[in-house]
C-alpha cells in the first residue's frame, strides 16, 4: 500500500478552501500549513491510484504545484519488494 507525502504550493488565501477540498478525498490527511503551502499525506491502495492521486492534487483549484517529497511502497505479499523515494522541494 503506497504512502506519499506532498507539499502543495499554494497562496495562503487559497488554503481554507483547499483544506475543505482535501478533506473530501479518501486517504488524504492534511498536515502543517506554511505561507508557501500545505503538507499532505496520502495513502492509496496501489501504485496506479497513487499516481492518479498525485495528478488530482496538482489539479485542485489554488494549487500551483504538488511537490512529491516522500513515497513508500511495500508489497505486503512479498517481503522482498520495497521501493522508497525521498526528495526535497
Amino acid at each position: 500500500m503506497p504512502v506519499s507525502a506532498y507539499i502543495l504550493l499554494c497562496p495562503v488565501a487559497a488554503q481554507p478552501a483547499l483544506r475543505e477540498a482535501l478533506a473530501r478525498l479518501p486517504g488524504v490527511e492534511v498536515g502543517a500549513a506554511h505561507e508557501r503551502g500545505l503538507a499532505v499525506a496520502v495513502e492509496t491502495p496501489d501504485e496506479t491510484a497513487a499516481e492518479a492521486m498525485g495528478r488530482q492534487l496538482a489539479a485542485l483549484p489554488g494549487v500551483r504545484e504538488a511537490v512529491l517529497v516522500y513515497h513508500h511502497f511495500e508489497d505486503l505479499g512479498s517481503s522482498s519488494a520495497r521501493e522508497e523515494v525521498h526528495s526535497s522541494p
